[in-house]
Parts: structure tokens; sequence; C-alpha cells
């Protein structure tokens, strides 16, 4: 079956329209429709698995682990899965760009810095038998753990 869906029939937030691959049959992909004013965007957050955006107009600023990256419209910009990153929209205009999640639902994971001694108790891995992702930063230099908020 086929769908033909209209930007009104997704969820939406004031910025972002969202489509999740599982409400059209057997679609293993999300994204949302990103238009942000100046100065919007996300908090620090992860994925179990990559992000692409695909900048269509407008300057943006991601934070991707310690990497900071200027990005404008024409670009594409890839975030490797588990790597904590954010983004604004850093131009005087508004920003569009469609973030694409292989993924039937997107997952997004909170986080949270944390001190480097507690790295020794809070060495995690991937746990998908409940459907939460978790996940141990402990590098030279951050430290934090990701934790799925759904």
């Amino acid at each position: 079956m086929a769908y033909v869906i209209s930007n009104d029939e997704l969820p939406h937030s004031r910025t972002a329209y969202r489509f999740e691959g599982y409400r059209y049959g057997e679609t293993n992909v999300s994204f949302f429709l990103t238009d942000a004013p100046p100065g919007s965007g996300p908090e620090l957050h992860a994925h179990p698995y990559a992000e692409v955006f695909v900048i269509q107009e407008g300057d943006v600023t991601f934070t991707v682990g310690d990497a900071t990256i200027e990005a404008t419209g024409g670009q594409i910009v890839v975030v490797p899965a588990g790597v904590p990153h954010k983004f604004v929209n850093s131009g005087a205009g508004r920003l569009r760009q469609i973030d694409i999640h292989a993924s039937a639902t997107p997952q997004k994971s909170a986080w949270r810095a944390w001190p480097k001694e507690a790295c020794r108790w809070a060495a995690l891995s991937p746990d998908l038998r409940n459907g939460h992702y978790m996940h141990a930063f402990c590098g030279e230099k951050a430290h934090g753990v990701a934790l799925s908020i759904g």
C-alpha cells in the first residue's frame, strides 16, 4: 500500500514535523522536517543509530562530540551512532533541514555530564532487552552517560 501524507497530518511541535515510519507499514525510517527560527535547536542528546541532517536553507552550528561544525544550505552532516550532539540555528533567517533517523521510531537519549570518578560504576553497554539504550562515554576529555528517555 502506498501512502500520501500531508505535513499537517504529522505530529509536530513549534519547529518540526515528525514522520514516524512505524505508522506506515514496515517503513524503517523516521525524520523531522525542521523549520526553526534563529537561536533555536535541541538540547544535547544521542541516538543508538546514525542521524543524517540535510540542510536545505539557513546556517546551523552543530556540536558533535567535542567538535563544532558550521554548515549551511546545500550541505549534509552525518552524526555517528551513540555520539552526543545538538544543533542551533546560528543564522539570521529560518533554518530548514531534514533530520533522518534510520529507525521506524525516533529514539532520543538525554546526555548528562558526570565527573570522571563516576565512570568506574557507569560502564554501561547497549541494553536493548527492554527497549532502552544506555551508553557510557568515559574518554579523556568528556565523561557522561546517555540514558534512553523514549
